[in-house]
């Protein structure tokens, strides 16, 4: 991903978003989303520039015109060829802007080792504007809505671009949904304090997030997970397990501030996390995390694939050949290998994230589904409680071991580099590293890890809260005024006093906004 100039952990991002909210509240509500507009093309152009906004144009008028066109076309046929027109645009597009380069890569490694040739030598150098893989798939979701009647086409080229660009998603998602935004875009807006100080909240809560936690582990993380120095044992455990917390407080701390700023202009975000590590299993912890993508890889990807004729047709041979139970589950797992193999691609598109992202999740996801039955038969003949606490802990600690196997191929060099030094990385595990202060020569010292340890029991506390059906904005705005605000200056001075910033320092891009 390009350097982004205008991150959103800037100051001049609030001055832009005081002034935005400012002038959206006193312009008069017909004019507001025409505001909202301007706010989000100054945005970008903050962000990246003049120049990708090419790109984004091309998408926009792709699809407004294929959308009216596909609606006036009466002929199934032609419809057809109308709707894979403009899905080439959009995803011609994005592969040129994000994924050419390192799938040639791929493909060049492959054929010189097979065949001793380079076949692809261009390497194109175009800035992608930003977030320009979240609204690719809100467009694509868009395009298919549309050609399967489910929305009438947007008529207004204007009100169309705001659906694709409004600018707290274009960050790193959520990928939103044209029924979810229409409506609360295009709606006049009084001025609210309540969603205005709920959303302030939240912003503040996604900047200790990302600042103060994630930004700090970063520094240990990537000294050790991203260093070309192969590091042994108890080094990678502990990298992987703060690694884990750093992905999740960076990507659900830029969740938090996109979904504040949106709320202060009282437009609901979808949200994108729930509690992923209190899962049980990882089929449960995908449907935690990073929601958005997970249903919209079901809605656009898998059921129009299983509800296809080939894949119908696959399922009543392999019914009539191996049983009502096992012919169903095949053309299911052939449909969750293409799913994850696009998630994988969209990740990325390098050979790294294709297995990490891609083929390694359903390898767990399938093998889990498969042994479901042996699973259940040994728990019950072992008398398992598995509806005690401790059961369910242990359960939650299984699937971030699982998890853990994945970020370590994500976060290495390339498959082949973790496979060929497995041996050394594992090979000798010294639990004393723990106590013998060599953790703080990559970094971070005990105060920063004190921070951390606090850092992570405040959000430990906020998400128990939470997964036993707590609203905690409403629960605190119940409190004395008195006691409210010193939560909300202490926590304004935290990011203050402990955020990773200062001059010269440019904040680290949120994670998945590289995707």
């Amino acid at each position: 991903m390009q350097a982004v100039t205008f991150s959103i952990t800037s100051f001049w991002f609030f001055a832009f978003l005081a002034l935005a909210l400012l002038v959206y509240y006193l312009l008069p509500g017909k004019m507001q989303w025409e505001w909202l507009l301007v706010a989000s093309i100054g945005f970008l152009y903050l962000s990246v520039g003049l120049a990708p906004f090419v790109f984004l144009a091309v998408d926009i008028l792709a699809v407004y015109w294929g959308t009216l066109l596909i609606e006036r076309t009466k002929t199934p046929s032609a419809r057809r060829w109308e709707l894979w027109l403009v899905l080439l645009i959009i995803v011609g597009q994005l592969f040129m802007l994000k994924y050419y380069n390192g799938m040639s890569s791929l493909a060049n490694k492959i054929a010189s080792r097979m065949f001793g040739i380079v076949p692809i030598t261009w390497q194109p150098t175009f800035l992608a504007p930003i977030g320009i893989s979240y609204f690719s798939l809100s467009a694509i979701g868009y395009v298919l809505d549309v050609y399967w009647g489910t929305y009438h086409a947007q008529r207004n080229p204007f009100k169309l671009s705001l659906l694709v660009a409004w600018f707290p998603a274009m960050v790193s998602g959520p990928i939103v949904r044209y029924a979810e935004q229409s409506v609360q875009l295009f709606a006049e807006h009084r001025f609210c304090a309540q969603k205005v100080k709920f959303g302030f909240e939240r912003i503040i809560w996604g900047l200790l997030k990302k600042m103060v936690i994630a930004d700090r582990l970063a520094i240990f993380t990537s000294a050790i997970l991203g260093s070309s120095t192969v590091h042994t044992g108890f080094y990678i455990v502990v990298a992987l397990l703060l690694f884990a917390f750093q992905l999740y407080a960076d990507f659900s701390g830029c969740m938090d501030i996109v979904l504040g700023v949106s709320e202060m202009f009282q437009i609901a975000l979808p949200e994108n996390f729930q509690r992923p590590f209190f899962s049980r299993n990882l089929s449960e912890f995908w449907r935690r995390w990073h929601i958005t993508l997970g249903e919209w890889s079901k809605d656009y990807i898998l059921y129009p694939l299983l509800k296809s004729a080939p894949f119908v047709s696959l399922g009543g041979r392999c019914r009539r050949l191996f049983g009502k139970k096992i012919g169903k589950s095949i053309p299911t797992y052939l449909g969750l290998m293409v799913l994850w193999l696009a998630i994988g691609i969209w990740h990325g598109g390098t050979a790294k994230y294709i297995f990490a992202a891609g083929i390694l999740p359903w390898f767990f996801l399938v093998g889990g589904q498969l042994l479901q039955p042996v699973f259940s038969s040994l728990t019950r003949w072992l008398k398992i409680n598995t509806e005690c606490m401790s059961y369910r802990f242990f359960s939650s600690i299984r699937t971030l071991c699982l998890m853990c196997v994945i970020w370590l191929f994500a976060t290495s060099e390339s498959f082949v580099y973790v496979m060929k030094n497995l041996p050394v990385m594992f090979g000798t595990l010294k639990p004393w590293v723990l106590f013998d202060d060599s953790l703080f020569s990559f970094g971070l010292d005990y105060k920063d890890f004190f921070v951390i340890l606090i850092g992570f029991l405040v959000i430990l506390a906020v998400s128990l809260l939470q997964e036993n059906g707590k609203a905690v904005r409403v629960m605190l705005d119940r409190q004395n005024i008195i006691f409210r605000w010193i939560l909300l200056l202490g926590g304004i001075m935290a990011v203050i006093i402990f955020g990773i910033y200062g001059p010269g320092y440019n904040p680290a891009d949120f994670i998945y906004g590289g995707f």
